[in-house]
């Protein structure tokens, strides 16, 4: 009754009155239940007045903002003691892939985007929990510039290596690279025997297929969380079915 009335009185921005604009993450669970409608209008109410200059590319600000939250979470999965080891003598360790991350992200959007942070691009001490402090601070510096940006910044062409490209192109690239990298580290994970929480949908550790009723359980509810490593919640395997669609 609050929130209905709260939405009677309330002039709710144009894109917010009728649906949700395609760039606006809304969470999932005010998307799915019909009885919490008015919610998501308030929720939309809220993001579009803390927003009020919402470039078409929003969408790749939030997936970047995501993004970097799946990165911390499987960084923060790497045993300490592991962070040293490598599958193989051509591979990186999980040290060397959180280096080369950091270094990485910030010539990249340094160089072709401008965006620049305080502090250097590594942290002073490469330990596992350095590595998650330093990353959480410097991607949120990015994250609050990226958030900045209006339709012709994204438009705009810059140098990536020896062509030119848009920056929406390139930002699309940054954005997979990142995944790339991250994927390598869970294989490190699964082929050191640990399980895996959920980073794109469920994992055998978490149920299995998706097909078969498998859950999404993610390792913390906060960056603040993963930093100060407090336990994920428990796992409960992959059940009694194939946990690949070719067993």
């Amino acid at each position: 009754m609050f929130v209905s009335g709260l939405l009677r009185t309330t002039r709710l921005p144009q894109a917010a009155s009728r649906q949700p604009p395609p760039f606006v993450s809304v969470p999932p669970f005010l998307l799915l239940n019909r009885s919490l409608r008015p919610l998501r209008y308030l929720y939309l109410y809220v993001y579009l007045s803390e927003h009020p200059t919402m470039t078409r590319y929003a969408f790749l600000i939030d997936t970047y903002r995501t993004e970097r939250v799946k990165t911390l979470s499987v960084w923060s999965q790497v045993p300490d003691a592991r962070m040293e080891d490598r599958l193989e003598p051509r591979a990186r360790s999980p040290r060397e892939q959180m280096v080369h991350q950091c270094l990485s992200e910030d010539a990249w959007l340094r160089s072709m985007f401008g965006i620049t942070v305080a502090g250097p691009p590594l942290p002073a001490a490469e330990t596992r929990p350095a590595f998650l402090e330093h990353y959480a601070r410097a991607s949120q510096d990015r994250l609050s510039q990226l958030e900045a940006k209006d339709d012709g910044w994204f438009e705009t062409e810059a140098p990536f290596f020896d062509v030119v490209r848009p920056r929406t192109w390139i930002f699309t690239r940054r954005l997979t690279h990142s995944a790339h990298h991250r994927a390598q580290l869970q294989t490190c994970l699964r082929a050191w025997g640990m399980a895996l929480y959920s980073n794109y949908g469920p994992s055998a550790d978490t149920g299995g297929l998706a097909a078969n009723g498998a859950t999404v359980i993610y390792r913390a509810s906060s960056i603040e969380a993963l930093i100060a490593d407090v336990p994920g919640p428990r796992l409960p395997g992959p059940g009694d079915k194939a946990v690949t669609e070719r067993p």
